[in-house]
Protein backbone atom coordinates (compact mmCIF):
# COMPACT_ATOMS: atom_id res chain seq x y z
CA UNK A 1 0.00 0.00 0.00
CA UNK A 2 1.43 3.36 -1.04
CA UNK A 3 1.58 6.09 1.60
CA UNK A 4 1.74 9.82 1.11
CA UNK A 5 4.18 11.29 3.59
CA UNK A 6 4.57 15.01 4.18
CA UNK A 7 7.93 16.03 5.68
CA UNK A 8 8.82 19.23 7.50
CA UNK A 9 12.17 20.96 7.96
CA UNK A 10 12.79 19.40 11.37
CA UNK A 11 12.76 15.91 9.89
CA UNK A 12 14.94 16.89 6.92
CA UNK A 13 17.55 18.53 9.16
CA UNK A 14 17.52 15.58 11.60
CA UNK A 15 17.93 13.14 8.73
CA UNK A 16 20.84 15.00 7.14
CA UNK A 17 22.69 15.99 10.30
CA UNK A 18 24.30 13.22 12.33
CA UNK A 19 24.68 15.63 15.28
CA UNK A 20 20.95 16.42 15.51
CA UNK A 21 19.30 15.03 18.68
CA UNK A 22 16.70 13.26 16.52
CA UNK A 23 19.05 11.96 13.81
CA UNK A 24 18.77 8.26 14.70
CA UNK A 25 14.99 8.50 14.90
CA UNK A 26 14.85 10.22 11.49
CA UNK A 27 17.09 7.55 9.92
CA UNK A 28 14.84 4.81 11.35
CA UNK A 29 11.71 6.53 10.04
CA UNK A 30 13.27 7.04 6.61
CA UNK A 31 14.06 3.32 6.42
CA UNK A 32 10.53 2.34 7.43
CA UNK A 33 8.82 4.81 5.09
CA UNK A 34 11.11 5.20 2.10
CA UNK A 35 10.79 8.12 -0.34
CA UNK A 36 9.23 9.65 -2.26
CA UNK A 37 8.04 12.14 0.34
CA UNK A 38 6.07 15.31 -0.20
CA UNK A 39 7.24 18.70 0.98
CA UNK A 40 7.31 22.27 -0.25
CA UNK A 41 9.90 24.82 -1.30
CA UNK A 42 9.70 26.64 2.02
CA UNK A 43 10.61 23.47 3.92
CA UNK A 44 13.56 22.79 1.65
CA UNK A 45 14.73 26.40 1.87
CA UNK A 46 14.50 26.38 5.65
CA UNK A 47 16.27 23.02 5.90
CA UNK A 48 19.19 23.99 3.74
CA UNK A 49 19.38 27.40 5.38
CA UNK A 50 19.60 25.63 8.73
CA UNK A 51 22.22 23.23 7.47
CA UNK A 52 24.09 26.11 5.93
CA UNK A 53 24.96 27.37 9.38
CA UNK A 54 22.04 29.52 10.46
CA UNK A 55 20.09 27.84 13.29
CA UNK A 56 17.06 26.01 14.63
CA UNK A 57 14.18 26.81 16.98
CA UNK A 58 14.02 24.98 20.31
CA UNK A 59 10.41 24.64 21.49
CA UNK A 60 11.25 23.47 25.02
CA UNK A 61 14.38 25.55 25.45
CA UNK A 62 12.90 28.94 24.50
CA UNK A 63 15.93 29.67 22.33
CA UNK A 64 17.00 29.84 18.73
CA UNK A 65 19.99 27.53 18.34
CA UNK A 66 22.84 28.53 16.01
CA UNK A 67 24.95 25.99 14.16
CA UNK A 68 27.62 25.78 11.51
CA UNK A 69 27.31 22.96 8.98
CA UNK A 70 30.47 21.12 7.92
CA UNK A 71 29.65 19.80 4.45
CA UNK A 72 32.73 17.58 4.39
CA UNK A 73 31.73 15.60 7.49
CA UNK A 74 27.96 16.16 7.31
CA UNK A 75 27.89 17.39 10.89
CA UNK A 76 26.63 20.44 12.75
CA UNK A 77 28.61 22.31 15.39
CA UNK A 78 27.38 24.99 17.75
CA UNK A 79 28.15 28.55 16.67
CA UNK A 80 29.17 31.32 19.06
CA UNK A 81 27.00 32.50 20.61
CA UNK A 82 25.19 29.16 20.40
CA UNK A 83 21.74 30.53 21.30
CA UNK A 84 19.47 33.55 21.12
CA UNK A 85 16.89 33.69 23.89
CA UNK A 86 13.15 34.03 23.33
CA UNK A 87 10.58 34.98 25.98
CA UNK A 88 10.17 32.31 28.69
CA UNK A 89 7.32 29.95 27.85
CA UNK A 90 6.95 31.27 24.28
CA UNK A 91 7.82 27.95 22.65
CA UNK A 92 9.69 28.90 19.46
CA UNK A 93 8.59 26.52 16.73
CA UNK A 94 9.04 27.65 13.11
CA UNK A 95 10.97 30.40 11.43
CA UNK A 96 11.51 31.67 7.92
CA UNK A 97 13.84 34.20 6.41
CA UNK A 98 12.54 37.14 4.41
CA UNK A 99 13.41 36.72 0.72
CA UNK A 100 15.93 39.58 1.03
CA UNK A 101 17.80 37.61 3.72
CA UNK A 102 17.80 40.54 6.14
CA UNK A 103 14.98 39.45 8.46
CA UNK A 104 13.94 36.30 10.32
CA UNK A 105 10.33 35.71 11.41
CA UNK A 106 9.80 33.34 14.33
CA UNK A 107 6.44 31.81 15.24
CA UNK A 108 6.11 30.71 18.87
CA UNK A 109 3.68 27.86 19.48
CA UNK A 110 2.96 28.12 23.18
CA UNK A 111 2.09 31.80 23.53
CA UNK A 112 0.94 32.54 19.96
CA UNK A 113 3.55 35.22 19.37
CA UNK A 114 5.31 36.21 16.16
CA UNK A 115 8.76 37.78 16.44
CA UNK A 116 10.67 39.73 13.81
CA UNK A 117 14.47 39.93 13.94
CA UNK A 118 16.94 41.72 11.73
CA UNK A 119 19.59 39.27 10.51
CA UNK A 120 23.23 39.98 9.76
CA UNK A 121 24.38 37.34 7.27
CA UNK A 122 28.06 38.16 7.87
CA UNK A 123 27.97 37.48 11.61
CA UNK A 124 24.84 35.33 11.90
CA UNK A 125 23.58 37.65 14.63
CA UNK A 126 19.93 38.51 15.26
CA UNK A 127 18.50 41.72 16.66
CA UNK A 128 14.89 41.69 17.90
CA UNK A 129 12.76 44.22 16.02
CA UNK A 130 9.12 43.52 16.89
CA UNK A 131 6.71 41.12 18.59
CA UNK A 132 3.06 40.64 17.63
CA UNK A 133 0.36 38.17 18.58
CA UNK A 134 -1.25 35.80 16.13
CA UNK A 135 -4.18 35.20 18.47
CA UNK A 136 -7.57 36.87 18.01
CA UNK A 137 -8.61 39.50 20.56
CA UNK A 138 -10.12 37.86 23.64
Amino acid sequence: MARNVLVDAGFVVALLSSRDNHHEWAVTQAAEVPPPWSTCEAVLSESFHLLGGRGAASLGGDVILRHHFDAASGTLAAASPATFGTPPGAGPRHFVFHPNGQFLYLLCELDGSLHAYSYDAQTGMLDHVQTATVLPPS
